[in-house]
């Protein structure tokens, strides 16, 4: 209760404060620390709501509230003494929103093509095996299809932000019932955050809705998964509590691994995802963040389960430690938030790095289907001008 109360406190601290300083601040403030937020601040509310008193490990909550907010006092303490030559107020350009309609359109072509085949594959293998949620996505991973899976939820999650964004709701949430049977969770919670997100940008205003909403959502999707487990007996808040079980795992982590005991190596195999297994072979099965699931989860890895223990955090501890782990973190927030400041670089550009933030795969699947798209019109558009002369 005294987390949630602090991180509160800090919120409304901060909201003030840009308020006064007359810049557009939550935006970049929430994609920055959207995952800490809704998985670490809200999870372990959640998991202190129905668990009741449990240990906590020393450092934890206030490793998590400052690494959330000394970024950010940082740049708005700042911003008055060096906004007049570098920074800019952060405000959206309707052109350039006008602009990101195009772009996403452009993702919405590719993606609707990408979606049916990948699901029309996803289906063929849950009529042949029977599995749904968690045992769907354990079969996918031992058979290596993974590939399938991020590219199915990923096209679908393009589509229920252009149906939502064109008010075609029904579309929305048949796409969405779909990627919710797959067994991963996270593209259920980007479906509510990514809509979310986007009218933060969109709007030069901040109005009470942008906060309610997703607190909304989040039940509703809560009594939503009740309803697909065929009416287990399991109240809204265990089943709140079992879905951001990030907090307490974490925990788990703090306890259990020896922090700063990998010295890098997390950081430098976590590249080795980007490789595909054909072309390397002899690639690692073990690399990245499953070198901290084979010391403290390996039996639940044999079985193909990765209880997650909130990465984002985890990888930096199990690399280096607290002081050191914090610093990194710190730093990234600070470099990105005055990144996006700049005066220099162009709104678009902004949020270009913002959703490449907030999920790389998602964001370079944008940037790929958004290019395919327009090099495809471009290519009908001269051939319309330029008609190839017949004599």
């Amino acid at each position: 209760m005294d987390t949630i109360f602090i991180f509160s406190a800090l919120l409304l601290t901060q909201f003030f404060l840009t308020k006064y300083l007359g810049i557009k601040f939550f935006p970049f403030f929430f994609i920055i620390n959207i995952n800490v937020i809704v998985d670490m601040v809200f999870g372990g509310f959640i998991t202190k709501l129905a668990i009741g008193d449990f240990f906590v490990q020393p450092n934890v909550d206030l490793f998590i509230l400052s690494t959330i907010f000394f970024p950010s006092f940082v740049f708005l303490f700042l911003y008055p003494i060096i906004h007049h030559k570098y920074l800019d107020n952060g405000k959206s350009d309707q052109f350039v929103i006008n602009n990101f309609e195009n772009w996403l359109s452009n993702t919405f072509k590719f993606s609707k093509i990408v979606f049916i085949i990948t699901s029309a594959i996803t289906i063929a293998i849950i009529l042949k095996t029977g599995y749904l949620f968690r045992d769907f996505y354990r079969y996918i991973i031992e058979m290596n299809l993974g590939f399938i899976l991020v590219l199915t939820y990923t096209s679908g999650l393009c589509l229920i932000f252009k149906f939502i964004f064109d008010k075609k709701f029904f579309p929305a949430v048949f796409i969405l019932i779909f990627i919710s049977v797959l067994g991963k969770k996270h593209p259920v919670i980007y479906a509510v955050l990514l809509p979310f997100l986007y009218s933060l940008f969109t709007t030069n205003k901040i109005k009470i809705i942008h906060f309610i909403l997703p607190v909304f959502l989040v039940f509703f999707f809560a009594y939503f998964a009740i309803f697909l487990t065929n009416g287990l007996e399991i109240t809204v808040l265990e089943q709140l509590r079992s879905s951001f079980d990030y907090y307490l795992n974490f925990n788990f982590f703090v306890e259990n691994y020896q922090l700063g005991i990998d010295e890098g190596r997390i950081f430098f195999t976590s590249f080795y995802k980007w490789i595909p297994r054909f072309i390397w072979t002899e690639k690692p099965n073990v690399y990245g963040f499953l070198l901290i699931h084979d010391k403290i989860f390996y039996k639940e890895m044999l079985d193909n389960y990765f209880p997650s223990v909130f990465e984002e955090y985890a990888e930096p501890l199990a690399d280096f430690g607290w002081y050191i782990a914090w610093i990194i973190i710190c730093f990234k927030k600070i470099f990105l938030i005055f990144i996006f400041f700049l005066k220099k670089i162009k709104f678009k550009y902004k949020m270009i790095l913002a959703v490449l933030f907030f999920d790389s795969f998602l964001g370079l699947y944008i940037l790929f289907s958004s290019l395919i798209v327009r090099k495809s019109n471009s290519n009908k558009s001269f051939k319309l001008i330029n008609p190839t002369k017949s004599n």
